[in-house]
C-alpha cells in the first residue's frame, strides 16, 4: 500500500487522513479539473490496477474530502461504486485513491456507431429494473404485507 504514516483510512477526523506516496502510482493523464480539484487517470505501479486520483485544490474545505472518503468506505460492498484504495495528503492537498470503473455506457454508445442491438438493449432494461427492485426492497416489503393484510374485496 501507498501510505507511509498515519492512521487507518476509515478513521472519521479530517486529521486523521494520512501521507500518500503518489510514486506508488503511476499517473497517465489528467481526467477533469474544476473548482473542487483535479481527478487523476493511472495505475498501481507494481499491480498495474487502474485508479482514479481525486486531488483536492488548496481552497477547498478539508472536510469536504473527508466526507467523500467516508461515504465510500461506506459503499464497499455496493455494486457500481468504485472502490476506495487509498487516501490521505500530498503536498498539502487531500487526495482519494479509488478504483477505475470500466468505460461509461455514453462512450459504449459511441464505439458502436451510435446504436446499440435489441439484445443489448434489453440487457440494459433488465438491469436498469433489477437495480430499482433492490432499490426499492423496502417499499417492496411494505407492499406485500399490506396487499396480505387487505380485504379480498380491495384487491
Amino acid at each position: 500500500m501507498s501510505i507511509r504514516e498515519g492512521r487507518a483510512p476509515n478513521s472519521s477526523s479530517p486529521e486523521s487522513l494520512m501521507v500518500v506516496n503518489l510514486s506508488t502510482y503511476r499517473i497517465e493523464g489528467e481526467f477533469d479539473a474544476g473548482g473542487c480539484g483535479t481527478v487523476l487517470v493511472g495505475s498501481h505501479a507494481r499491480s498495474k490496477q487502474p485508479v482514479v486520483m481525486k486531488m483536492a485544490s488548496k481552497e477547498v474545505d478539508r472536510l469536504l474530502l473527508a466526507t467523500e472518503r467516508r461515504i465510500y468506505a461506506r459503499l464497499t460492498k455496493a455494486r457500481g461504486w468504485p472502490r476506495l484504495i487509498d487516501a490521505g495528503t500530498y503536498r498539502k492537498r487531500d487526495v482519494l485513491v479509488l478504483e477505475r470503473l470500466g468505460p461509461s455506457l455514453q462512450d459504449l454508445l459511441n464505439l458502436c456507431g451510435g446504436r446499440f442491438g435489441l439484445k443489448t438493449v434489453s440487457q440494459l432494461v433488465w438491469y436498469d429494473h433489477l437495480r430499482r427492485y433492490d432499490q426499492h426492497s423496502l417499499l417492496k416489503i411494505g407492499v406485500k404485507v399490506l396487499l396480505q393484510n387487505a380485504p379480498r374485496a380491495v384487491i
